[in-house]
């Protein structure tokens, strides 16, 4: 079986290999890993990693970036079609032969139009296309699949496979002492609520006991660290490098207007990082690993919670048999076949 995959996500800048840049790399490992019958041909516009080229899978080039999907994708699926097109960021090809499967990552520009007004109709557009168009829609949590259901209710074919944890991080680093710093990673975008994150930090802070605590944020954002000598920035961390911050934070905090998954949260966990969040930022299969907020109140008393010892009892096998790239490919390779 010949499948192709929109590995578009991976031509993105150093500082900005969130979300779907870490899911998508973590898909292909994943197939070449755990399927060893299937040739996948990965598409880009970019040269792609050297871990990736060195795969058992092909990689294609394909130019001009400008309507990549719409003009060079749809191209090269016309010519050379394949079995199946995994359309990994929501995105597909404007005329395709191959059965479709997309990967939804959530309804965060449907809920909060208003964050997203330069993409709002082109993901909206997005969104219906794939619906009419794939046979089989991918979503990462029971969450999605509701919400979708309750835009398209008659629809049949939208399966929920949660994600790895991330296979860089699969095995906890030893365990040492930690810092007194809260740790957060991801994008400079509103949904992400970073300021909601600053707030309760300078609340908590207020208390002399915990004037020795730092906020780390891992991102674009050094203009906000520039204002105090205690929130950090570090704006391009490597995978190896964010990896010693989750060993060695005390917590990690997150307070999305709308998460579909949350993976930091997942790498977090995997590395003995207490993940503390604010109820929109985590999804019902997280919730039991994490410490939940509902205000800037019980945020605040979580970190009080958390600074003073308090962790969650976390069962590593249980997590590594919950959230597991071989299930997750074992899954999807049921849909191919569909």
């Amino acid at each position: 079986m010949n499948i192709s995959v929109d590995a578009g996500a991976l031509c993105v800048k150093k500082n900005q290999t969130f979300g779907n840049a870490v899911f998508t790399s973590n898909l292909i490992l994943a197939l070449a890993r755990y399927d060893k019958n299937t040739v996948y041909h990965l598409y880009a516009f970019c040269r792609l990693p050297d871990v990736i080229k060195k795969l058992r899978v092909k990689s294609h080039t394909l130019l001009p970036k400008k309507f990549w999907m719409d003009f060079r994708v749809t191209l090269e699926e016309w010519l050379r079609p394949k079995d199946v097109f995994l359309a990994v960021n929501q995105a597909m090809p404007a005329f395709i032969r191959s059965k479709v499967i997309s990967f939804s990552h959530g309804l965060s520009f449907y809920h909060f139009p208003h964050l997203y007004k330069q993409d709002y109709t082109r993901l909206r557009a997005q969104l219906h296309r794939m619906v009419s168009k794939s046979q089989h829609i991918v979503v990462s949590s029971q969450k999605v699949k509701e919400e979708m259901l309750n835009i398209f209710p008659d629809r049949n074919n939208i399966h929920v496979i949660p994600f790895g944890i991330p296979l860089d991080m699969e095995k906890p680093t030893k365990q040492g002492e930690k810092k007194k710093i809260f740790l957060f990673v991801g994008m400079d975008h509103p949904v992400k609520h970073v300021q909601f994150i600053l707030d309760v930090f300078l609340e908590f802070s207020k208390n002399k006991a915990y004037s020795g605590y730092s906020l780390l944020l891992v991102g674009p954002f050094s203009r906000i660290s520039n204002n105090s000598k205690r929130i950090l920035c570090v704006p391009n961390a490597s995978r190896r490098q964010l990896k010693q911050l989750y060993r060695t934070c005390l917590a990690y905090v997150t307070a999305s207007f709308y998460e579909s998954f949350n993976l930091p949260v997942l790498e977090a966990l995997s590395q003995g990082c207490q993940p503390i969040g604010l109820s929109s930022a985590i999804i019902p299969e997280l919730s039991p690993y994490v410490y939940v907020a509902y205000d800037k109140n019980t945020f605040v008393e979580n970190m009080r919670r958390v600074a003073e010892g308090e962790r969650k009892n976390i069962e590593y096998g249980k997590l590594n048999k919950e959230f597991s790239w071989k299930s997750y490919v074992e899954k999807l390779q049921q849909l191919y076949l569909v």
